[in-house]
C-alpha cells in the first residue's frame, strides 16, 4: 500500500502531465481520453487519475459532461515575459493583444507611499495614482495599479489608456529602459475575487514592477494582479552555443 506522500507525489505527477498537454492543446477536439486510457497511460490506479482530474476542474482546465466526458476548456494565452517588461515594446503585442478593452478605476494625483518612494528614489512627495483593469472579452484578468513619477511622467494624466499600457506610456512621451519584475502567487482575498467575479481563493499571479527610463530613474512602481487561469507566463533563455530545438512542441 503506498504512503500518503507517495499517493500525493503520484497525484500531482498525473495532474502536471495532464495540464502540460492541456495547456499545449495535446487533445483532439479538446475531449480527454476515457479514464482506463488515463489509468494505462500514466500507470496510475483510477482514484489518483480522479483526484488529478478533480484538481484539473479546480484550476478551472477541464469539466465534465454527462454522456459526454471529461474535455480541456480554453486554456490560458502563454505571453513571453520579455515583452511583458515592455522594453522594445511593439504597441497591441504579447499579452496586450489578448486585451480587448481597459476600464480606469481611479486615476489622481496623490501622497507619494512610502512603498513607492523605496522603490522609485528621490521620487518626490507626490505621484500620479492609476488603477485600471484590463479585460479579455467580458472578463477582468488583471487589475493594475501604477504610480508615475512626477513632474516627469505628469502627461499620463491627459492620456487614456486604450487596451494597450504600454502604447500608454509611448504617447505620454515616456521611453522604456528596462523594468524589473518580483513575481508571486497567491489566492484570491475578497476584494480581488469582487474585482475578478471569481470564487475566493482562486488563484491569482502577483507582479511588482519597476519601470526606468533610458537614464535610469526609476519612473513607475506597479502592483498588479493578474488571474492565474488566465494568464501563462513563457520565458525562454538560451546560452552560448545553442543551436535551437530539435522536435517537440
Amino acid at each position: 500500500m503506498r504512503r500518503p506522500a507517495e499517493r500525493r507525489a503520484q497525484v500531482r505527477r498525473v495532474r502536471d502531465l495532464m495540464r502540460s498537454n492541456i495547456l499545449h492543446g495535446a487533445y483532439p477536439d479538446s475531449k480527454l481520453p476515457p479514464e482506463h486510457e488515463l489509468m494505462a497511460r500514466y500507470d496510475a490506479p483510477r482514484a489518483v487519475v480522479r483526484d488529478a482530474l478533480a484538481l484539473l476542474r479546480h484550476d478551472g482546465l477541464v469539466d465534465r459532461v454527462q454522456g459526454y466526458g471529461t474535455y480541456a476548456l480554453q486554456p490560458p494565452g502563454a505571453h513571453d515575459l520579455y515583452d511583458i517588461h515592455g522594453v522594445g515594446h511593439t504597441p497591441g503585442t504579447g499579452f496586450w493583444q489578448s486585451v480587448t478593452r481597459t476600464q480606469v478605476i481611479s486615476l489622481h494625483i496623490v501622497d507619494t507611499p512610502d512603498a513607492v518612494a523605496g522603490l522609485m528614489p528621490g521620487s518626490g512627495e507626490r505621484c500620479v495614482q492609476l488603477d485600471y483593469l484590463a479585460y479579455q472579452g467580458d472578463e477582468a484578468v488583471a487589475v493594475a495599479t501604477n504610480h508615475f513619477r512626477l513632474p516627469r511622467c505628469a502627461a499620463v494624466v491627459d492620456q487614456p489608456i486604450r487596451t494597450d499600457f504600454y502604447e500608454l506610456v509611448n504617447r505620454a512621451g515616456i521611453e522604456v529602459g528596462a523594468t524589473r519584475f518580483f513575481i508571486g502567487a497567491g489566492m484570491a482575498d475578497p476584494h480581488l475575487a469582487a474585482t475578478f467575479q471569481v470564487p475566493e481563493n482562486t488563484p491569482v499571479v502577483n507582479l511588482e514592477q519597476v519601470i526606468y527610463a533610458l537614464d535610469g530613474e526609476a519612473i513607475d512602481v506597479a502592483f498588479i494582479w493578474m488571474r492565474a487561469d488566465r494568464v501563462l507566463l513563457e520565458s525562454f533563455v538560451a546560452g552560448p552555443g545553442y543551436a535551437g530545438p530539435v522536435g517537440g512542441r
